[in-house]
């Protein structure tokens, strides 16, 4: 993971994270499904209040997640809308107990915000083999 874009002001901010290729394990109908994905973009976007940062959560585009065939370069550079987002922009419904959550730091909240990709994923597959 590798933040390459970030830009903030007295209100807020918004950060551009970049995954490099990997595989990654998708379960639909409890089947497993190996993917290759392309570089993964999330964008994270927060509120800015005196010493804190907040994460706003799905309702206010706090997580968006896109798909490129290349490493990001500029911001002008193509990506594509995930079929993985829950709407048509890309944003990913994050779980709600992190809406509204208060961080010390921008960093402390991008890497948390944008590990909940894969700890979705895992809290998923714990639940599945507990129903097995």
């Amino acid at each position: 993971m590798k933040v390459v874009f970030e830009s903030e002001n007295d209100s807020g901010g918004v950060a551009v994270v970049q995954i490099e290729p990997q595989q990654r394990m998708f379960w639909t109908n409890f089947n497993p499904r190996r993917l290759h994905l392309p570089y993964v973009i999330q964008v994270v976007s927060y509120a800015k209040n005196k010493n804190s940062y907040q994460y706003e959560g799905v309702f206010k585009a706090g997580l968006s997640l896109y798909v490129s065939n290349k490493p990001l370069r500029s911001l002008e550079d193509k990506v594509f809308i995930s079929p993985f987002g829950e709407r048509d922009w890309g944003e990913i419904c994050t779980p709600h107990d992190f809406d509204e959550t208060l961080f010390n730091t921008s960093d402390d909240l991008i890497r948390s915000i944008t590990d909940i990709w894969m700890q979705t994923r895992d809290k998923i597959l714990t639940w599945i083999k507990e129903q097995m």
